[in-house]
């Protein structure tokens, strides 16, 4: 009887440390995914680099628009955005020599920083590209990070 009880002892310690321990150390960080909304996007951003861009006024949306468009006949007119509560985020894939498409696929607020995952898929049979993506979600003034998926 005092051997069983002691294994089942044992068995408790061990289920302590292998589960319920590791637990303990899990870091515990506020997370949030964000929601957002596609403004533009494109195979043709007028980027020759790779770009990231987050903005939060009107001149900066605008200039950028402008340029985005620039290489067009007659560009589209840039959308109107309200700043106050608005931060528009860009991601430029720059130019490669095959066709590709950039997507920002998911956006959190983590703490104080926000991530911003993106992923780019080249197309084997295509022309040069240089695409981009751009999106709006509510305002946001913390650190950026941009992730390749």
């Amino acid at each position: 009887m005092m051997k069983l009880k002691h294994q089942i002892t044992i068995v408790n310690i061990i289920v302590f440390f292998a589960v319920l321990l590791p637990i303990l150390f899990i870091p515990i960080s506020n997370e949030e995914l964000l929601g957002f909304e596609t403004i533009s996007k494109s195979d043709n951003g007028n980027h020759r680099s790779q770009a990231f861009y987050v903005i939060n006024s009107n001149d900066e949306f605008f200039n950028l628009w402008k340029f985005t468009h620039s290489w067009r006949f007659c560009p589209p007119e840039p959308l109107s955005i309200d700043f106050t509560n608005t931060t528009v985020i860009a991601v430029y894939g720059g130019s490669t020599g095959k066709g590709a498409s950039v997507e920002i696929t998911k956006i959190i607020l983590q703490d104080n920083k926000t991530i911003v995952y993106y992923k780019v898929e080249l197309y084997v049979y295509s022309s040069p590209s240089s695409s981009y993506h751009m999106v709006k979600t509510r305002k946001l003034e913390n650190k950026f990070y941009f992730i390749e998926i």
